[in-house]
């Protein structure tokens, strides 16, 4: 996971024309809105919410539109329990 892509704003798409420096790549994105960028840089909480994120490959030139279905926020604090996180 990298971070210096992840966005917190939740009516930008992830990459757009003005992120020239999106890599090409694999990446999980997750639509959640409850808790703050901190949480995913502990790999147990990213391991526990993986399969919850859709993948998609990026590509240079490429124009994706997602339909992300958004995390129960009972979901994301059952994890944060399960991980002594609250």
């Amino acid at each position: 996971m990298r971070f210096d892509d992840y966005s917190t704003d939740k009516t930008q798409p992830v990459f757009n024309e003005d992120k020239s420096d999106a890599r090409d790549g694999k990446y999980r994105i997750y639509a959640e809105g409850q808790i703050g960028i901190y949480r995913w840089s502990n790999p147990n909480f990213v391991r526990e919410m993986e399969s919850m994120g859709t993948e998609v490959e990026v590509r240079e030139k490429d124009e994706l539109r997602l339909q992300l279905k958004q995390i129960p926020k009972e979901e994301t604090a059952r994890i944060l329990d399960k991980l002594s996180l609250q």
